[in-house]
């Protein structure tokens, strides 16, 4: 089935079973992916849900009945609408706004048309964008991205705008850095299972490390976050590779032979393509930190 045929039924059982008015927009995702967004007009709430449904076709086109995806739909509805309209005055006041800003990473050459709207920085074959955080108690966390209109509105520029974010991200999503076998060592407690020798060995020697943030949401934008790659190579006193896992994090790699780079950027590109959703991907590149030079460079 075609994806406009699967919404259309999705949206006419919908409005069927909410009595609103239920749209489907198409929204431009990360990476120049477009993806078929439900939403359900209820009257008196100014913000609601997207609910995608590429991922919902892809269960249906798997086996599951279209009964049990419209009841998952509408179960996710309920679970993440507001019960009443959401206060976004505070969003046109610059000194209201400003605590609330941050960065993320995205690929620079994926992103071109969206680049054009939006204040950025290029960061090798990244670019650094931003965005306002908002919280509700019901839903949690969600963002706005920056666009040039809203510099605009609050008569500020991309510096200033960059000036803030830089200060900002590192406090409101501090780092999180763990080593590979650490991880792997709590798992096996949480299974209650003993490792046998060779994986115990494994994790002893283990020179890999997952950095990512706080909220692990966006979590790559850690690799320009002030002197936070520095303090870890200064700790394990080596070089670095970065590998980009996704949009939310990093994993660290320390050099053991000239032709690691090769064999990492395999591995990243066979990750991209058969472990991350297009839109979750941040690049096929693999980065190297000097920390004699405290630089970052594509490796």
């Amino acid at each position: 089935m075609e994806i406009r045929e699967f919404a259309e039924i999705i949206r006419e059982e919908m409005e069927r079973r909410t009595d609103c008015e239920v749209r489907i927009q198409q929204v431009p995702k990360n990476n120049g992916v477009i993806l078929h967004g439900l939403s359900i007009l209820e009257p008196g709430c100014n913000i609601t849900p997207t609910i995608y449904l590429e991922y919902f076709l892809e269960a249906y086109e798997n086996g599951i009945s279209l009964e049990d995806i419209i009841e998952k739909i509408n179960e996710t509805y309920q679970q993440e609408k507001l019960e009443s309209k959401f206060d976004m005055e505070w969003f046109r006041e610059w000194d209201k706004v400003k605590a609330h800003v941050a960065y993320k990473l995205i690929n620079f050459n994926d992103n071109k048309e969206l680049l054009e709207k939006i204040p950025h920085e290029r960061v090798l074959d990244l670019a650094k964008v931003y965005y306002v955080t908002i919280y509700n108690k019901i839903v949690g966390m969600g963002t706005i991205l920056i666009h040039n209109t809203h510099l605009a509105m609050w008569n500020i520029n991309t510096k200033e705008l960059s000036a803030v974010a830089t200060e900002n991200t590192p406090k409101l999503f501090p780092i999180e850095i763990h080593r590979m076998g650490d991880m792997m060592k709590a798992l096996y407690e949480e299974m209650e299972q003993e490792p046998t020798d060779e994986e115990e060995e494994f994790m002893k020697q283990c020179d890999l490390f997952i950095a990512t943030n706080k909220s692990k949401t966006f979590g790559a934008a850690v690799m320009c976050y002030p002197s936070a790659l520095k303090e870890i190579a200064e700790e394990i006193g080596n070089d670095l590779y970065i590998l980009p896992c996704s949009l939310h994090e990093i994993i660290l790699v320390v050099p053991k032979r000239s032709n690691d780079s090769a064999a990492l950027r395999n591995m990243v590109y066979e990750v991209n393509r058969t472990q991350l959703q297009p839109e979750e991907v941040l690049s096929d590149s693999v980065y190297y930190y000097n920390r004699a030079k405290d630089t970052i460079t594509i490796a």
